[in-house]
């Protein structure tokens, strides 16, 4: 359902454009929050969860490339400061909901989300129009399809390293908490590592939006390196008070901080224009895709050989990627939709 939503959400960017697509999104949003207060809770919690899932295939997609678009050239810096702006909320936001859901309870709780919602919205709405979205005729949209075809396999690299990526990713991020739980880990020191990760996601998202301005492909490559040196060191020392879990999940914090605008950097850098969505979004959605069975194949991996194999697994399977990026990139693969 949501690979559905993602491709479709490409589309819709380059043919509405990018602000009608953001509102429409966020009004999808707002009513994830409000259905649970007006609706029987049997009822309310399936529709909230559909909402949210897609207004986030939506977003996910539509977000990225408005910021592309009125950042230009300083898009991987924006993404930084984005993602500092995140890292905070996620830091900041389960206190503040624990404490708001103290005071005033799960409807008051929900009910807030949805101001919240709704305050995103008109802060959007204010948002200057970075593209009207394209026209033409049904033959001329059936041959731009076609168009992002071709440009697909002008950059069929950046494709399969996004699949590999997400494959290796969820090959063992999913099961970490029951991996952590099986080795003697408390709830609290579970939540210890993971306020670790989204430190060094908050204090390092700036620099790396810097380095991904200087050198994206450089960047995106030391993100995988540091996935899979994460991956490795939780399966080397998975025990309490061992150090290698700290440092693991430190290592993943910076991963994720690289990542988000080497790899936005590196996709606007290839893709511009009229199809730009529906590029992107295709990319999103093969690397969705990959990902899919990846956490029952890690889970079969600890069942079937050991513990770790799919900790190991993820972590050789990263380093390939990097050495694949890199040696793939060895020249400036551009192209331009129109």
């Amino acid at each position: 359902m949501s690979i559905a939503f993602i491709i479709s959400a490409g589309f819709l960017i380059d043919l509405l454009g990018r602000r009608p697509l953001a509102l429409l999104s966020y009004i999808i949003g707002s009513f994830s929050p409000l259905s649970v207060v007006i609706l029987p809770p049997f009822l309310g919690f399936p529709v909230s969860i559909v909402l949210y899932n897609t207004f986030f295939s939506l977003a996910v997609v539509v977000r990225n490339i408005l910021v592309m678009d009125l950042a230009g050239g300083s898009g991987s810096r924006w993404f930084g400061y984005i993602m500092t702006a995140s890292s905070i909320s996620m830091i900041v936001g389960p206190i503040c909901g624990f404490a708001i859901r103290e005071l005033v309870g799960y409807r008051g709780l929900f009910i807030l989300l949805f101001l919240v919602w709704v305050a995103a919205f008109i802060s959007i709405a204010y948002l200057p129009e970075t593209s009207s979205g394209s026209r033409g005729s049904r033959l001329d949209r059936s041959l731009d399809l076609v168009g992002v075809i071709k440009d697909l396999r002008s950059i069929w690299f950046i494709a399969v390293y996004g699949c590999i990526d997400r494959f290796s990713f969820y090959l063992w991020s999913p099961l970490v908490s029951a991996y952590l739980s099986e080795k003697g880990f408390s709830d609290g020191e579970v939540a210890i590592l993971y306020t670790i990760q989204n430190t060094g996601w908050f204090l390092s998202s700036y620099i790396f939006g810097i380095l991904s301005e200087r050198n994206a492909i450089v960047t995106l490559a030391l993100s995988e390196l540091l996935t899979a040196f994460s991956a490795l060191t939780l399966a080397i020392e998975p025990r309490p008070g061992g150090a290698l879990p700290y440092i693991s999940f430190t290592a993943l914090g910076l991963s994720i901080a690289s990542w988000i605008p080497a790899y936005n950097s590196v996709i606007y850098s290839l893709a511009y224009g009229n199809r730009i969505g529906r590029i992107y979004s295709l990319l999103y959605m093969l690397s969705t895709a990959a990902g899919i069975p990846a956490p029952y194949i890690g889970s079969i991996l600890r069942i079937i050989i050991s513990g770790e194999t799919h900790l190991y697994l993820a972590f050789t399977l990263s380093t390939l990627n990097t050495l694949f990026l890199l040696s793939t990139y060895k020249r400036k693969f551009r192209f331009q939709s129109t």
